[in-house]
């Protein structure tokens, strides 16, 4: 299964994550898109953000393509990247 990883705050989706994800889903031939929710990301520290929670239901309400996944969000309190949210995944 070729899968892809697009990870980001999302904080709101928008349009041009959902065809950036679409985009990537066909051009390279994928099976699906794992959206990576991240809690905590380095380039917004200082900024607000909306709750994890809040964007995590925006996430779902904006997809609701089958082949388009959503990452349960790790509970991290300091900075974190996607890729530790991955590594995060694999531990648990």
């Amino acid at each position: 299964m070729r899968l892809g990883l697009f990870g980001g705050t999302f904080d709101p989706p928008h349009l041009g994550h959902l065809i950036l994800a679409a985009e990537c889903l066909h051009q390279l031939d994928l099976d699906g898109v794992l959206w990576i929710l991240t809690p905590n990301p380095p380039h917004k520290q200082g900024q607000t953000i909306s709750p994890l929670e809040n964007r995590l239901a925006m996430l779902q309400a904006a997809l609701g393509l089958s082949l388009i996944h959503i990452s349960e969000p790790t509970r991290l309190l300091s900075i974190s990247y996607a890729v530790f949210c991955l590594k995060k995944k694999q531990q648990t």
